[in-house]
C-alpha cells in the first residue's frame, strides 16, 4: 500500500537528542597517555631551559631587550618621606666624628634634605635616620640625563616625580 505524501513517515527508531554525553565531554579532549606524557616532559624541559637562559643572561642586555619590546613591568620602589613630604635628595653637610682622649665618641653630623617642592631643611643625621618613613611608589619611566645621572619617574602619593635612583629604596 502506497502512502500519501501528506502522511508522515514513521520510523521504527525514534531519534532523541542525547544531550547528556555532550555536556559531559564539553571542554575535554581524548589524548593518548603517551602523547600527553611526551608533551608534559617537553614543557618541563622548556621551563628548565628558560630558567637557565635568564639566569646566565647579561642583565643589561635583558633590560635593553625588554625596553625595546615595550614590556613594561610595574616595579615597586620605596621613597623616603619626612612629615608627609617626599624627599627627592639629601646630602651630608657636616660630618665631624671623633674620639676624645678619654675614649668617648663625639658626633656632629648634619644632613641637608631637599623635598619635592625644592625646599631644603638641615637636620641631624640621627634625626634623619629615626624620622624617615618609606612609602611605595611605581616606576613609570627610567632615563639618563646628559650628565650621566640615572633618573626614575615615579608615581608616589598621587604625584609623579623625577628622582635620582641614588635616593630610591
Amino acid at each position: 500500500m502506497a502512502t500519501s505524501p501528506k502522511e508522515p513517515i514513521k520510523d521504527e527508531k525514534e531519534t532523541k537528542p542525547s544531550s547528556a554525553p555532550a555536556e559531559q565531554n564539553e571542554g575535554k579532549i581524548a589524548v593518548p597517555k603517551s602523547t600527553l606524557d611526551a608533551l608534559i616532559a617537553e614543557v618541563k624541559d622548556s621551563k628548565k631551559q628558560i630558567k637557565m637562559l635568564t639566569e646566565v643572561a647579561d642583565k643589561s642586555r635583558l633590560m635593553r631587550y625588554r625596553s625595546a619590546h615595550k614590556e613594561i613591568e610595574l616595579k615597586k620602589v620605596r621613597v623616603s618621606t619626612l612629615n608627609g613630604k617626599i624627599i627627592v635628595a639629601w646630602s651630608m653637610v657636616t660630618n665631624d666624628v671623633y674620639q676624645d682622649g678619654q675614649g668617648r665618641w663625639h658626633e656632629n653630623q648634619q644632613v641637608q634634605i631637599i623635598f619635592e617642592d625644592n625646599t631644603k631643611k638641615i637636620i641631624s643625621y640621627l634625626e634623619f635616620v629615626r624620622q624617615i618613613t618609606k612609602v611605595d611608589g611605581i616606576i613609570e619611566k627610567r632615563y639618563t640625563t646628559p650628565e650621566g645621572h640615572n633618573i626614575m619617574r615615579i608615581n608616589v602619593m598621587k604625584k609623579v616625580l623625577d628622582i635620582n635612583e641614588t635616593f630610591i629604596n
